[in-house]
């Protein structure tokens, strides 16, 4: 494995989230570090920056973002399914061929139930891979964590993806993976801004179990494609997975900064559907399956009933 330079803030008084105490199915030895340190707003990552990074892929052709969390775990936004889908790992351009990019089929997906529609909590879902994964210098998990953790207002953290963060610029073949820093803001501070000039039949609220970050000014912000992907912040020289990218009212508009789900609301949920025993054989939580198939693999979604 090559050589990786942990990457985070420098601040001695801020503690990372303490990461899950109980017993987890999911493998944290090596999450959370990236290969680079240097981050620059709006431009191309290098190959292996954010390894956690991966593309979801319907037919060959992205549609969302997500982020590894484990050998055979995958994070993602839930208005990003149902569909027959792969995830590629490893990749850093989509249009051209990646030695070190690996390819799995989805085996399930597991939709938090109180997803309903853009704006509407519980925008997260789990996908599990139909093989474990191995980990490598382009390819490891990110960090999780701890629930109900908080990040301060004003961190500077990263969303990648595959979609230009310039509303204005389209990006072009080989679309190299995108990466911009991005400042938290406060859920209050969000709500207002995006009341201001709001149609009266459409007002905006940012729930419980969503963050925001971005600019006033606008101009950089996530975009169609970048769904489901990473907000990674840095804390104590690793990168958490502090959100997931939802929604927004169009892309790098003034007053309207990305809104994310919060993923330390869902830990809890997370950690609960990290074993194929309960996934696959508690029924008693789980409800409104749908199972398809195609002629690379299967795949089942499961909406979920667990309370928050």
């Amino acid at each position: 494995m090559g050589h990786v330079a942990y990457s985070g803030l420098k601040n001695p008084g801020l503690q990372p989230p303490s990461l899950l105490t109980s017993p987890s199915p999911f493998n944290f030895t090596f999450c959370g570090m990236a290969s680079q340190a240097r981050i620059t707003g709006g431009s191309s990552a290098a190959p292996g920056q954010w390894p956690w990074q991966v593309s979801i892929t319907y037919d060959g052709t992205h549609v969302c973002g997500g982020s590894l969390l484990s050998e055979q775990w995958v994070l993602s936004a839930a208005h990003c399914f149902p569909s027959g889908l792969e995830v590629k790992l490893g990749a850093n351009q989509l249009d051209s061929h990646t030695p070190e990019a690996e390819v799995r089929t989805v085996a399930q997906i597991i939709s938090h139930n109180s997803y309903r529609h853009e704006g509407s909590q519980g925008d997260i879902a789990l996908l599990r891979l139909s093989s474990p994964i191995t980990f490598s210098r382009y390819i490891r998990p990110i960090c999780l964590p701890a629930a109900n953790a908080s990040f301060p207002n004003g961190l500077q953290c990263t969303v990648t993806g595959w979609a230009s963060f310039a509303p204005t610029v389209s990006l072009l073949a080989p679309r190299p993976l995108q990466q911009l820093e991005v400042p938290l803001i406060s859920r209050e501070t969000c709500n207002c801004l995006y009341n201001i000039d709001a149609k009266p039949n459409e007002p905006h609220f940012i729930q419980e179990d969503m963050v925001c970050a971005g600019y006033l000014k606008g101009g950089k912000d996530a975009c169609q494609g970048d769904s489901g992907g990473p907000l990674s912040c840095p804390v104590g020289g690793l990168w958490y997975l502090a959100g997931i990218v939802s929604w927004g009212d169009a892309c790098g508009a003034p007053n309207r900064p990305g809104v994310y789900t919060l993923t330390s609301s869902y830990t809890s949920w997370i950690n609960f559907h990290g074993a194929d025993d309960v996934i696959l054989g508690d029924t008693g939580h789980l409800a409104g399956t749908a199972k398809g198939d195609k002629e690379t693999g299967s795949w089942s979604i499961l909406e979920e009933s667990f309370p928050l």
